[in-house]
């Protein structure tokens, strides 16, 4: 198991987001089948609105590979999409041409 070094609350404030908008990411890649983090509850606390929020403790190695993890997917698919869009434009311009304009 890695070392735990970083909670999320730290993690939350490093990155200027509230800590409920982290913890929903976190939770995405400790349940996520393609990302693998785990996390340990450090203990309870509550927010500025009066609710009740766990901190985790996690590790920064294994949450940076998780973010590169989701990027290279976005990445890829981005690819994918541009590629199947350049196809349809090249039918949709090869379907126009065929159209013969009666006036």
């Amino acid at each position: 198991m890695a070392k735990m070094d970083v909670s999320s609350y730290q993690l939350a404030n490093e990155m200027g987001l509230p800590h409920d908008a982290v913890l929903s990411k976190l939770k995405k890649y400790r349940n996520g089948a393609e990302y693998t983090l785990s996390m340990a509850l450090y203990g309870p606390t509550t927010n500025q609105f009066g609710e009740k929020e766990n901190i985790y403790m996690l590790s920064r190695a294994e949450y940076e590979a998780c973010v590169k993890k989701e990027e290279d997917k976005r990445k890829a698919n981005s690819a994918k999409q541009s590629a199947q869009g350049a196809k349809n434009i090249k039918f949709a311009h090869a379907a126009n041409a065929k159209k013969v304009v009666k006036k």
